[in-house]
């Protein structure tokens, strides 16, 4: 259980349209350019303490019938966290509960403050900035889960209300196979006072994770009407304002994958010049739809990927450092361990000797 006593904040989405600057300290957590979800749902509280040097960054995922729960000091958590944006196969609804929480979505950096939630599609790439103090609970909800909740069979015509409705276009809309593309997400700005967030929103989650720890004969049934209800008290205009964005075009995005796989196959090292040659479009345009999907350049963009299986031969085999700069294609050892170091923040001799002490692989 997280019983939390909530602090008085009617701080309301500051700079929630900037730029993400590039001088800002994002996550460097170690996450994979797609999170899975192979689960119906799964509840993940993340806690971040800044100055606490034993228990800075505090974890815990609630599955059905599986509990995982994780703890790492400063040093471990800054030494190991450095991800690109990431997307996801599954939808995720965020719900801070105490502090605030900056999330770079798509390059632009969002403020969430306490009692805030955001709700985001598969295809939304973000990752969430650890500078503050905050702690938040996150939804990961399956494509089957969020239709087993919203597209059974209704009894009563209070279930056909306008806003159910409404719910259930959005989500219809948004797992339409022409949509699958489709970059989407809702912010929801809380019109409420705080102590009507803690007994409305924040209980609702408390129920969940009761019935996810505690489950009886009808657990399933439950946290599927939980989850309908707290969707429609999020939805509701008398509590929230709620900011539906769609992003980019799903020609454009498909371009993107395509590039994002090309590069990945050649690990990272590809010029503008032949992904020009290979996709038929002007270097100009290709350039644009990176950095519009990544907040990098191209050459940039490749290096995430090369220095990325850099690492895994470090951890991975015994090859000299010289051999793998080789390998990636690296003719200047000094700007190979230059780009390692900017990334990893330690050489790669430093990192290997890391990785022999058995602690986990950063990407």
């Amino acid at each position: 259980m997280y019983h939390i006593r909530y602090k008085t904040n009617n701080k309301k989405y500051v700079d929630n349209t900037t730029a993400f600057p590039q001088d800002t300290q994002i996550s460097r957590h170690s996450i994979p350019e797609t999170f899975l979800l192979s689960h119906p749902f799964l509840v993940y509280f993340t806690t971040y303490h800044p100055e606490d040097e034993e228990a800075s960054y505090i974890s815990a995922a609630l599955l059905p019938e599986r509990q995982v729960h994780s703890s790492h000091s400063r040093a471990e958590f800054q030494a190991t966290i450095n991800p690109p944006l990431h997307r996801t196969n599954f939808y995720e609804l965020y719900f801070i509960i105490q502090g605030s929480m900056f999330q770079n979505i798509e390059n632009k950096r969002h403020l969430y403050p306490q009692g805030s939630c955001v709700l985001l599609n598969r295809n939304v790439r973000r990752v969430i900035e650890y500078s503050n103090e905050f702690r938040c609970v996150s939804l990961q909800l399956s494509d089957g889960f969020i239709q087993d909740c919203l597209f059974a069979s209704t009894y009563f015509q209070a279930e056909q209300s306008e806003i159910a409705c409404s719910i259930r276009q959005f989500f219809r809309q948004d797992m339409a196979s022409e949509n699958a593309a489709a970059r989407n997400y809702v912010d929801f700005i809380p019109l409420k006072e705080h102590d009507w967030i803690l007994q409305n929103i924040h209980q609702q989650f408390e129920r969940i994770v009761k019935e996810t720890l505690d489950p009886g004969i009808s657990s399933s049934h439950m946290i599927r009407a939980l989850f309908t209800e707290l969707l429609y008290k999020l939805f509701h205009p008398d509590n929230f304002s709620n900011t539906p964005v769609s992003l980019g075009n799903s020609g454009e995005k498909e371009l993107f994958e395509e590039i994002t796989k090309y590069i990945k196959e050649r690990n990272g090292r590809v010029s503008r010049q032949e992904l020009t040659e290979v996709f038929h479009y002007s270097e100009n345009y290709i350039y644009k739809v990176v950095r519009k999907y990544t907040g990098m350049g191209v050459f940039d963009y490749g290096m995430t990927f090369c220095l990325k299986e850099a690492a895994r031969m470090l951890g991975e085999t015994e090859l000299t450092v010289q051999e793998i700069a080789s390998a990636l294609g690296f003719s200047n050892r000094s700007h190979f361990y230059r780009l390692f170091k900017d990334r990893y923040k330690m050489t790669p001799r430093e990192y290997r000797e890391y990785m022999n002490r058995g602690n986990y692989p950063s990407n």
